[in-house]
């Protein structure tokens, strides 16, 4: 029976050392690739975050871009609607048709407006490049907007 104990013990301290040793070597191994693992995850999340951040600025450089145009357009009809405005002697004198004519050349000229459209304060409508002259036409239903106009002076787009 000693003999078989210590075959026994053999086997087992064999067995201890070649677990040991098996797990030495996967901690060395997982050890030697643990900063190279590190290193790839940091890597990703930097890129990530400088790509996000490229793409937020070009979208911010976009949107300001676009509302510099937007803004150049609005002036350019408003400074349209002003030029009109000084042909008012015409509406005083109730030459329509005149006062017509000289929206239609305005109208080519502003190509970014659908029509122009020239109302009394009480909401009915006068003029519409939209139709043809002396075709009836609807009253507005935006009262406050048109009386707001002639109070102020200043023009309204919309």
């Amino acid at each position: 029976m000693p003999s078989k104990s210590k075959t026994s013990g053999d086997s087992r301290q064999r067995l201890w050392f070649t677990t040991n040793w098996s797990l030495n070597l996967n901690t060395t191994l997982l050890l030697a690739l643990l900063p190279g693992i590190l290193a790839l995850v940091v890597t990703t999340y930097i890129s990530f975050e400088r790509e996000r951040a490229a793409a937020y600025q070009d979208l911010l450089s976009r949107v300001r871009s676009m509302s510099q145009l937007m803004d150049e357009q609005l002036l350019h009809v408003q400074n349209g609607l002003e030029l009109i405005a000084t042909a008012s002697n015409e509406i005083d004198e109730h030459n329509l048709k005149n006062f017509y004519g000289i929206l239609q050349e305005s109208q080519r000229e502003l190509t970014s407006t659908n029509g122009l459209i020239l109302f009394e304060t009480n909401g009915n409508m006068l003029l519409s490049t939209l139709s043809s002259f002396g075709t009836p036409l609807p009253v507005s239903s935006s009262v406050e907007r048109l009386q707001r106009v002639a109070r102020t002076g200043q023009p309204q787009i919309g």
